[in-house]
């Protein structure tokens, strides 16, 4: 039988003083939410890694990219529990580019 309407959502507990120096934050969930936000300026590829480096490194983001086909827009996949889609704007906006939050 097949149980419908229930959410798996999983927690992996780190030490905080990770020896690898890898993200101690998290590493797998499967409670997420997404934000694309617009990029007003239009940027370069190395821009865009760059950005998209940035927001990755963020507590409670799981991934950030920018479309392919729309290189305005950036998607960010997150952990609403541990941060967000404000905050993520906030860091966006510290790259020296206008963005704004257009959705989920």
């Amino acid at each position: 039988m097949v149980n419908q309407g229930t959410a798996e959502i999983i927690y992996l507990d780190f030490e905080p003083d990770n020896p690898d120096g890898g993200r101690d934050d998290m590493t797998e969930r499967k409670h997420k939410t997404g934000v694309v936000l617009h990029i007003d300026e239009t940027l370069n590829a190395d821009r865009r890694v760059s950005i998209e480096q940035a927001v990755e490194t963020l507590k409670g983001v799981l991934a950030a990219h920018f479309t392919a086909n729309r290189p305005h827009l950036m998607v960010v996949d997150y952990a609403p529990d541990m941060t967000s889609s404000f905050h993520i704007l906030q860091n966006v906006n510290r790259h020296n580019v206008t963005a704004q939050l257009i959705g989920p």
